[in-house]
């Protein structure tokens, strides 16, 4: 009788080692042996929301269980030989299909895989849009929508927005970023059996607004006295921002007097609309080559398309000028490259053409003028526009 007691403990602890070895919640993939000899093995897949990954669903086969991380993946490891059911849940959602019957008979099992809904509807939907600013993708703004409670999502490199998982019913949408203000401000929206598409706002600097007076002219940069009440001794005008400029890494450069945007690499050489520079250009071809140029040329990455750069006005383009400064005759510290060339051994500032055109007329050339700017000095004058100076485009600007 003794014996027959022992024999029977032998076994019911046995069953419990077995029962313990098969719980387990998420981990690795692989398979795995306990000492008596059972080989175990994992079962995973992946939870989305209208295409999305699903953090925080359990995903059980009764025994064992696993929560899906950030990505929407589950694993549940230590599944010996048998079939189960697998069942996923979270508070608030219904899953297609609810469970899954499963077999595991010698390895590990893959994409098995469930689609959430919010519950209490049966279909969701999408609200998109696009964020710009002076008609060029904004990244990285925050659109929040309100309705129920808030969710917020953020723009991506070409400005755009999508909220997922939107029920039937009415929504605030409300763009922000610092230093900015939106137009329209927010917008009202109603879902009814589709998706939502091309909710769009525009984004205006807070430095810019209506001008209901005169206008200011900033500071020249001198600084240095030569005689009294002159423009050294008086420096006149607003101040400039500090920092002046700011390399955006994109390729482009913001000036944070003008708002202005500025391509970084003023002496590029990438053939762009059928022109390619050859120190310099002519004044048609570099309006031509300005015009045309896009994002992924000239170390270009905002996004930006043809159409967006220009070869700026001659204000527009004096206004990058330090008279405190010359060769090159921008503020210290400027973030611009190709500013000055190499001749006889000396660095040399440039000339750039502008967009603007002379009204001077030569009775002794058939060629007109143009203005330009003369990076070494700051002086502006007039050139024949088959004369060959430097490119540098901008965008933006009122």
């Amino acid at each position: 009788m003794l014996k027959q007691w022992r024999f029977i403990l032998v076994a019911l602890m046995a069953m419990i080692v077995m029962v313990v070895g098969g719980c387990g919640g998420g981990g690795g993939g692989g398979t795995a042996s306990n000492s008596g000899g059972t080989t175990y093995y994992s079962v995973s897949g992946t939870v989305t929301l209208n295409s999305v990954p699903l953090a925080g669903v359990t995903v059980s086969t009764g025994s064992s269980y696993a929560t899906t991380d950030n990505s929407g993946n589950y694993t549940i490891t230590q599944i010996a030989n048998g079939s189960y059911t697998l069942t996923p849940s979270l508070s608030g959602y219904t899953f297609t299909p609810p469970n899954q019957a499963v077999t595991v008979n010698g390895g590990n099992l893959t994409g098995k895989n469930f689609s959430a809904t919010v519950s209490g509807s049966s279909t969701t939907y999408s609200i998109s849009g696009t964020v710009t600013s002076g008609g060029v993708p904004m990244e990285n703004a925050t659109v929040l929508l309100t309705g129920s409670g808030t969710t917020s999502v953020t723009t991506n490199s070409s400005g755009n927005y999508t909220f997922t998982a939107a029920q039937n019913g009415t929504y605030t949408i409300t763009p922000t970023k610092s230093g900015y203000t939106f137009t329209p401000a927010t917008l009202s929206v109603t879902v009814s059996g589709a998706n939502l598409t091309g909710k769009n706002f525009t984004a205006t600097t807070g430095s810019f607004g209506t001008i209901t007076g005169t206008i200011q002219l900033p500071k020249t940069g001198q600084t240095l006295v030569y005689a009294a009440n002159d423009d050294g001794s008086l420096q006149k005008g607003v101040a400039w921002p500090s920092p002046r400029f700011t390399n955006n890494s994109n390729g482009t450069v913001t000036d944070n007097l003008t708002g202005l945007i500025w391509l970084l690499n003023t002496d590029c050489t990438e053939t762009v609309g059928s022109v390619t520079p050859s120190s310099g250009l002519t004044w048609v071809n570099a309006l031509t080559w300005s015009n045309n140029l896009a994002t992924t040329k000239c170390g270009l990455s905002d996004g930006s398309t043809v159409g967006q750069w220009r070869l700026p006005n001659v204000l527009e383009l004096d206004s990058l000028v330090d008279i405190g400064r010359n060769n090159p005759a921008l503020t210290s510290g400027y973030p611009f490259t190709g500013v000055q060339s190499t001749v006889s051994g000396s660095s040399i500032s440039k000339t750039f053409w502008s967009s603007s055109r002379s009204v001077f007329v030569d009775p002794t050339s058939t060629d007109f003028l143009a203005w330009s700017v003369d990076m070494e000095h700051g002086y502006v004058y007039s050139d024949y526009n088959t004369t060959k100076h430097y490119v540098w485009p901008v965008r933006g600007g009122q």
